[in-house]
């Protein structure tokens, strides 16, 4: 038999690790929601990544020399970053959708977190089709092409993450403004953003950097252990931490403008928005001038 390597054993802790997580992960998917705007799906899809990238190096032992394990691991490994900074963004939209709801206007909208995430979502099909095309090269210009286009993917991760970074700063100003429970969202955010930096250092490195050792495949067991294989886990043990403190959001009120907690059961979303207005008027209607009978005499704002 043939002995483990240091790269196996950690392929072992990748099972046990993520076959937990990948459970509490469809279970706030469930609960939060499957849409790509919640961010939850992608926290799913990355633990399954992890637990067949573990597979795969494990099923190496007994097939040193199949070209497709190798290319499965290699793919396994490189789109890893990708779903953990579509979970970011989709956080992030969760924190505006939620100030939005309290109708305060945030620079960052979900608008904008949809196109950032389709950036992302181009970088992943970079990355996947240069891995194909680098493992099955054959001449120094097929090298070049395939590595051409992971560095493509790599630089789109890197705008990625600092768009992310600058959203964050900047939503971090209107926090106060979500409802209660919603306002943990942008400090746990914040804390996953420098093991993600290292994540992201990681395959800058591999990328654009000529030294051997940062090969996600091939490279040193320590600095992927450290750079990738913890910092991973640390994100998606902050977000999935979150996730299990949140409310569920009624799915019908998802993506909504108004406050979800207190907007009456009226016909439509102007109607729903409309009768938010209301309803705060009346609760505030003695402070702002308003009658007896509900007509304003002075201008209200809602959510003021």
């Amino acid at each position: 038999m043939t002995p483990l390597t240091f790269r196996n054993g950690i392929s072992i802790a990748l099972l046990v690790l993520y076959a937990p997580l990948l459970l509490l992960g469809a279970f706030l998917s469930k609960r939060h929601g499957f849409g790509r705007s919640s961010g939850w799906i992608f926290l799913v899809i990355f633990c399954t990544l992890r637990i067949l990238s573990g597979a795969l190096n494990l099923a190496i032992i007994n097939s040193p020399t199949s070209t497709s394990l190798h290319t499965a691991y290699l793919i396994t490994n490189s789109v890893g970053l990708s779903p953990l900074l579509l979970a970011s963004l989709g956080l992030l939209n969760r924190a505006i959708e939620s100030i939005e709801r309290r109708a305060h206007s945030v620079t960052i909208t979900p608008r904008l977190i949809r196109l950032i995430q389709l950036l992302i979502m181009i970088a992943l099909i970079l990355a996947i089709v240069g891995s194909i095309n680098l493992t099955d090269a054959k001449t120094d210009g097929d090298v070049h092409d395939a590595r051409t286009l992971v560095q493509a993917a790599v630089g789109l991760f890197i705008a990625g993450y600092v768009i992310l970074c600058l959203a964050t700063v900047r939503v971090l100003f209107s926090i106060s403004s979500a409802e209660a429970g919603e306002r943990r969202l942008i400090p746990a955010l914040a804390a996953a953003l420098p093991f993600l930096l290292i994540r992201v250092v990681y395959a800058g490195v591999g990328a654009f950097g000529n030294d051997a050792k940062f090969n996600a495949v091939t490279g040193s067991d320590a600095i992927f252990l450290v750079m990738v294989v913890l910092m991973e886990l640390a994100v998606v043990i902050i977000f999935e931490g979150v996730g299990i403190t949140l409310k569920a959001i009624p799915k019908e009120d998802r993506g909504k403008v108004g406050d979800y907690m207190e907007m009456p059961l009226t016909g439509g979303l102007v109607g729903k928005f409309v009768g938010g207005r209301r309803h705060e008027s009346r609760r505030h209607g003695s402070r702002r001038g308003e009658s007896r009978r509900g007509q304003p005499v002075a201008e209200t704002r809602y959510g003021a």
